[in-house]
């Protein structure tokens, strides 16, 4: 049975890595041997989420590791996949090493991390990594991506591209979702300490429709307290994130939102807030970027860019809420066909079949 070593970014417990990997595992150990070798800990992502300082020779310890992992597989034959790069913030000399010495490597990015690199503010980042994920790109003898935007992007270096959204475990949702009566409309946003900036050119649209509603809520789950201030506290409700409590938080809201400032890196966003959302039956509102409307497919969930045109769109949907329920309902099929693990487990067994 052939091997693949997977180098996440991070365990199991960091999302994107659960997400974009440790998901697929039961699906994959049937056809291969697997190996999984994280850059960071436990620790770290505590640290992360607790936004509490990250300590430099922790850092220092965990860029050594992956220096001995890697060196120990030059020269082999089983496939490597690697979450965006093997070591951030560093040259792309090991992915060089895996590359000469005829090791077969997929990358696989769900985020648009090269504009880290390419548009940086810092000169001494900008200069010396700005082209290390072309590189890469370039070298790799296939690359994943999340969203259109990625895959365009990449397609520039390399046209052995196949795009697989990040997607869910549906027959979980299934067996967790429940239709629970609010005597407020619950409008929710699920996100974390990074992305929580996005909802800022919400607040005066909240405020504003607090006069119009006032029985309806938000609330706002894994938000940055740091930014708690910007919003008042009698319509809005702050949860704090953890994987148990993610799908009750699903559960109990009516309409999932997910603004995004219109940037470089948001546009290589996947939507998967969206899926998530959609999964648990919920319509939902969200910026038009290529990605959310992709994952839409059509199927009459709301977009807004604009102040305006968010006040809108929260307006429309709550005066019509029995109407967008039904939407809610039909996006569940539409995440079982196109952003359930169940259905993309195959299309990377297949991809990892095919590379020899």
């Amino acid at each position: 049975m052939r091997k693949i070593i997977f180098f996440t970014k991070y365990t199991s417990k960091g999302p994107s890595s659960r997400y974009r990997t440790y998901q697929y595992k039961s699906f994959i150990d049937e056809h291969f041997e697997t190996v999984y070798l994280p850059f960071f800990d436990d620790n770290y992502i505590d640290t992360i989420f607790n936004n509490n300082k990250i300590n430099a020779f922790q850092l220092i310890k965990f860029v050594i590791k992956r220096i001995a992992q890697v060196l120990n597989l030059i020269g082999s034959k089983d496939l490597i996949v690697i979450e965006y790069e093997l070591i951030p913030y560093f040259p792309a000399v090991f992915e060089y090493l895996f590359k000469i010495s005829g090791v077969k490597y997929v990358l696989d990015f769900d985020d648009a991390i090269f504009h880290n690199y390419d548009n940086s503010k810092n000169k001494f980042v900008k200069f010396f990594l700005r082209s290390k994920i072309n590189i890469i790109s370039k070298n790799a003898s296939h690359i994943i991506t999340g969203s259109p935007y990625l895959t365009q992007f990449l397609q520039q270096f390399n046209e052995r591209i196949t795009e697989i959204p990040t997607s869910i475990c549906i027959e979980e949702y299934s067996k967790n979702r429940k239709y629970i009566k609010n005597d407020k409309v619950v409008i929710g946003w699920l996100g974390s300490t990074t992305t929580s900036k996005n909802l800022l050119i919400l607040s005066c649209v909240i405020n504003s429709l607090k006069n119009t509603f006032p029985e309806i809520v938000f609330r706002f789950c894994g938000f940055n307290d740091f930014l708690v201030n910007h919003f008042r506290k009698e319509n809005v409700e702050f949860i704090k994130w953890s994987e148990s409590n993610e799908i009750k938080f699903l559960n109990e809201i009516n309409i999932g939102i997910m603004p995004l400032e219109d940037n470089l890196f948001n546009r290589g966003k996947c939507g998967f807030k969206l899926i998530q959302y959609m999964a648990m039956g919920k319509p939902t509102i969200s910026s038009p970027l290529e990605a959310n409307v992709k994952i839409n497919r059509g199927n009459g969930n709301l977009f807004a860019s604009t102040s305006d045109q968010w006040c809108n769109s929260l307006t429309r949907m709550i005066n019509e809420y029995d109407n967008y329920k039904n939407i809610g309902i039909s996006n569940i099929e539409l995440v079982r066909k196109y952003y359930s693990v169940e259905e993309n487990s195959k299309v990377y067994i297949k991809l990892f079949k095919s590379i020899n």
